[in-house]
């Protein structure tokens, strides 16, 4: 089945979830999407999004998903680490939103902070069956509950409006370590490749198949933007490399970016 025979819905359509809806308007395909922002909706309807104001828990999920095929749910966690609870809060509720939708198959983006450092390349494979935090157990919620689920872990993002040199700029006497980075238009095109390429119910990790150092990445990003580089005193004792191998291998995917320093 391709893209442009689908109806696909997009629940978050910020950072990645309207580049994408774009891009896959553009390629022919028709695209449900929502935003929390009112303000927002002109935006997303002049890409050509079908476009929807939604709030979990305080909108009712726009009657126009019960005719989606799939949907890809995009809606990452805020920073604060006390916020994780209303995180799972709203991911339990989107849940009972799409199945009342009856909404059986999901791309669910999740993030490879779901996984602990490790001594060697992490593969999909090293995650325990029980949920060790807030990500992981989201996971677990909509592969418990749907047919058919993908889950997307998606490394550091880049690219975009989204900066890299900024994170670090002037910073000084920080740990060195590799880095496991994504660049947004690799986001997207694997996305797309899934929907094209469906591999029901698997996991994949997203991002550059090369690993250079944090130093080596913040330094030449801050030095493209005009700020000041950071400085770095040691190298981190905890190391951990995420593996997309997988993703290569099982849907013939080949990154636009495979070291993250060519976005620079």
């Amino acid at each position: 089945m391709t893209s442009d025979k689908l109806q696909i819905g997009i629940i978050g359509c910020g950072w990645f979830g309207l580049p994408l809806g774009s891009f896959l308007t553009n390629a022919g395909t028709q695209i449900i999407g929502t935003t929390t922002q009112q303000q927002k909706l002109s935006l997303l309807k002049d890409k050509g999004i079908d476009a929807f104001q939604y709030r979990i828990g305080l909108d009712p999920l726009p009657a126009a998903f019960k005719a989606c095929d799939l949907v890809v749910v995009n809606i990452p966690p805020r920073r604060q680490k006390r916020e994780a609870m209303d995180y799972l809060e709203a991911i339990h509720q989107l849940k009972d939103d799409l199945l009342k939708a009856e909404i059986n198959q999901v791309i669910f983006i999740s993030t490879t902070g779901v996984y602990n450092d490790s001594p060697t390349a992490v593969t999909e494979n090293d995650l325990p069956d029980q949920p060790e935090n807030h990500f992981h157990e989201a996971e677990l919620i909509f592969k418990k509950h749907f047919s058919k689920v993908n889950i997307l872990r998606f490394a550091g993002l880049f690219g975009g409006d989204r900066k890299a040199g900024r994170f670090l700029a002037g910073k000084e006497n920080l740990e060195d370590k590799v880095i496991n980075m994504l660049h947004l238009d690799d986001a997207i095109g694997f996305t797309q490749r899934l929907i094209h390429q469906p591999q029901p119910n698997e996991d994949f990790n997203v991002c550059c198949p090369e690993h250079p150092l944090r130093s080596e990445f913040y330094t030449q990003a801050a030095k493209k933007n005009g700020l000041k580089p950071p400085t770095f005193a040691s190298m981190a004792d905890r190391q951990k490399m995420i593996s997309p191998q997988k993703g290569i291998t099982q849907l013939g995917y080949t990154y636009i970016y495979k070291n993250p320093l060519e976005a620079l």
